[in-house]
């Protein structure tokens, strides 16, 4: 029997939703209500493209020059991101996970991450996709299992689709007052009110169309509902809405424009929650530091049924 190079796959529903995740990596490479693809994944035979619904740990998005140091150590990780000379995204999204359960609407996956020399620390993660009248929720859980402090953070990747057309149509919600503003490597530098400029996207009753723009926007101080939560929105020019939300432990939002992806390029929208922003791992901002047998946990979700 031939290998997927995604590992075994692991099918999830509930009603007409469902949902495939994949032993590498935990990843979501297909969320479907019915006909209609929620999130734009990959193809079983595929190697995972454009980080399409992967996880990002234990840090998300860029470490400059893949270097950072932690409790007097200067640790050193491979470049990957070659043309800016950065690290990116972690490498828990390259690793086999263990399923500890399934059920017919949820999973529940981990990683028992011991010490290498990129990542000299014991860390316990899992991560369990359920689907409910709500849609798809997603909770983590990060657990030291060292005798020291460790670093960490943590985002997702998942591209929502434009519908038929481009993102160029798509109405957005960002409910952010500030965005970075980064070097030619994407590394920030400073930050920036978003009101009258054209990264505004808070307006939580219909956003604005993205039309031409081009984001790859790290995005912050979020506004949150009376649940704690923080609801970002898209909606196709067709008018159908999808909502990602997360709890208080994801305080950034990275929103990628799906330029450069080939055929499907500016066909979806990547709505990242991350728990710190770019870089974190050198600057320490919003960076996770757990005890020793310390526990995190965190929720984001992805909503279809939104009115």
């Amino acid at each position: 029997m031939t290998q997927l190079p995604s590992g075994s796959q692991i099918t999830i529903s509930y009603a007409d939703q469902t949902a495939v995740i994949t032993e590498l990596g935990a990843t979501l490479r297909s969320y479907r209500v019915g006909s209609r693809p929620v999130i734009l994944g990959f193809d079983e035979f595929e190697i995972c493209p454009q980080s399409r619904g992967q996880i990002l740990a234990p840090w998300p998005n860029r470490l400059r020059d893949g270097r950072y140091s932690f409790d007097g150590r200067v640790i050193e990780v491979p470049i990957n991101e070659k043309k800016n000379n950065n690290a990116i995204h972690g490498f828990f999204c390259w690793q086999k996970f263990t399923t500890e359960s399934v059920t017919e609407s949820s999973c529940l996956l981990s990683f028992d991450s011991l010490p290498i020399p990129q990542y000299p620390f014991h860390l316990l993660f899992r991560v369990e996709y359920t689907l409910s009248d709500q849609g798809l929720t997603v909770r983590s859980y990060a657990e030291n299992r060292d005798d020291k402090k460790l670093p960490f953070a943590l985002g997702f990747h998942p591209y929502l689709p434009a519908g038929k057309g481009l993102v160029d149509d798509c109405q957005l919600v960002i409910p952010a007052r500030k965005r970075l503003v980064t070097d030619s490597r994407q590394i920030p530098i400073d930050e920036i009110c978003v009101a009258d400029t054209d990264y505004d996207f808070s307006n939580a009753l219909k956003g604005r169309y993205i039309e031409a723009l081009m984001l790859d926007d790290c995005f912050f101080d979020l506004e949150s509902d009376s649940e704690g939560r923080w609801n970002a929105v898209i909606t196709s020019g067709l008018g159908q809405k999808t909502v990602l939300w997360a709890d208080s432990a994801f305080g950034y939002i990275m929103c990628y424009t799906g330029d450069h992806i080939g055929t499907d390029s500016r066909r979806a929208v990547a709505i990242e929650p991350m728990t710190a922003p770019p870089d974190a791992f050198a600057t320490g901002k919003s960076l996770i530091v757990l005890e020793p047998q310390a526990f995190w946990q965190g929720d984001f979700g992805i909503n279809p049924f939104a009115n």
